[in-house]
């Protein structure tokens, strides 16, 4: 399917919204059907290569054992990437600069 102008439509099937800072990412949101896994082994990869030590995310409690496959474990949260420090800050335009997509 295309659209108006000939250019092709993107089918898009997932993404993720990562807070990056110093070595350390906050993925914020994952929104995926069926799709979740590929889109964290991805942010795994890039992880590598970046040099990221730390990953943290915060999940329903009915998905933190789909979490617990991948690799996370269920734990308090962590100072480094505090959820509500991480909200404020996603929402503040000059970080908005700093966070990275991933998508699928």
């Amino acid at each position: 399917m295309s659209l108006r102008g000939g250019k092709k439509k993107i089918q898009l099937y997932g993404f993720a919204f990562v807070y990056a800072t110093n070595n350390t990412w906050y993925i914020d949101v994952i929104c995926a059907n069926k799709v979740g896994a590929s889109i964290i082994r991805i942010q795994s990869d890039a992880r590598k290569t970046k040099k990221i030590n730390f990953v943290t995310l915060s999940a329903l409690p009915d998905v933190i054992s789909f979490y617990g496959h991948l690799g996370f474990v269920n734990g308090p949260g962590f100072a480094v990437c505090g959820i509500q420090e991480t909200k404020e800050r996603l929402y503040n335009l000059k970080v908005r600069k700093e966070t990275l997509s991933s998508f699928l």
